[in-house]
């Protein structure tokens, strides 16, 4: 994504901060930015290890108001699933917002990239084959917990909402039936 030495990124829901650690050890201004506390106290002995100090701040997709410079790059991955689709589009103009013109907004996470009539299929295998031992990561009952309470988007919807939100899709990969991730250029 082109990072480097005093470029501007934005993790949004940066969980742990590895990606924001990672940034500010190649020289760039990093900025994560989770809702959780304990992520980002999780973060911050993260980057104290490496020797570096990425801002942090506490906050969401919907609430976030970065100040500063524009960035080069705004990324989330594995969060924004947890937002409706009425709030994934706000989310990502508040992205948009952020990122300088021909900046990289980059996304991954569960986005459904088969037809609606495959979903119960598609849906089974996933919550099937992912689920881990207790103990040992997601178990079962957390991907049937997925597919009930949270919001994963047909990859047709994403890609119109990234256009509404001024982005230009540069490339985008299924890994999986369930996963995607989108690269885009501001406009």
């Amino acid at each position: 994504m082109g990072v480097g030495e005093g470029s501007h990124l934005v993790d949004l829901a940066c969980g742990t901060g590895s990606l924001a650690v990672q940034a500010a050890r190649r020289g760039a201004v990093a900025h994560g930015v989770d809702v959780s506390e304990e992520m980002l106290a999780f973060a911050q002995v993260r980057a104290e290890r490496f020797g570096v100090g990425p801002h942090r701040h506490r906050a969401g997709f919907l609430d976030y108001n970065h100040s500063g410079p524009l960035a080069d790059v705004v990324t989330t991955k594995s969060a924004l699933h947890q937002l409706q689709d009425l709030w994934k589009q706000q989310a990502l103009l508040n992205a948009a917002g952020m990122l300088r013109p021909g900046g990289t907004f980059y996304l991954w996470d569960v986005i459904l990239g088969f037809e609606p009539t495959g979903a119960d299929r598609h849906l089974q295998q996933w919550i099937d084959t992912a689920g881990r031992p207790e103990g040992e990561g997601f178990t079962r009952a957390d991907f049937e917990a997925h597919v009930r309470d949270e919001f994963s988007t047909y990859d047709w919807i994403i890609e119109g909402m990234l256009r509404r939100a001024g982005f230009d899709i540069v490339s985008r990969a299924f890994p999986s039936p369930t996963h995607a991730e989108f690269c885009c250029r501001r406009t």
